[in-house]
């Protein structure tokens, strides 16, 4: 099973599509949300992302839990689920991700954090 896994991976091309796709999201948050006064740190490395909250961007002092709640509920109504842990949003989009999907994950982590 391990094999043919490995073998639908270099098919599918799917490092190179995850490579692609991850830059093309990274671009777009960092565009869309690094102005934004809660944001510190917009970062990722493939198909992992991270957005990182602060209080204040001159200190970096973390956002608070109650922080994480708000942004929690706002991504949920936009049918996003994201793992936030100790100020971080952490996402890991599908290796498969279409660019209609990562627009959808634009648009709505966009809007969940612009109503904070």
């Amino acid at each position: 099973a391990a094999l043919a896994i490995m073998e639908l991976i270099d098919e599918e091309q799917l490092v190179d599509q995850a490579r692609r796709m991850g830059t093309y999201l990274l671009e777009q948050l960092t565009t869309r949300l690094s102005s934004h006064p809660h944001v510190g740190d917009v970062r990722g490395a493939g198909m992992m992302l991270a957005l990182e909250f602060v209080r204040d961007k001159t200190t970096r002092e973390p956002v608070e839990h109650a922080f994480g709640v708000k942004l929690s509920a706002a991504l949920h109504r936009e049918g996003i689920l994201g793992n936030f842990f100790n100020g971080v949003l952490i996402m890991y989009p599908p290796l498969n991700l279409r660019i209609d999907e990562a627009d959808y994950l634009l648009n709505g982590v966009t809007r969940a954090v612009q109503s904070l």
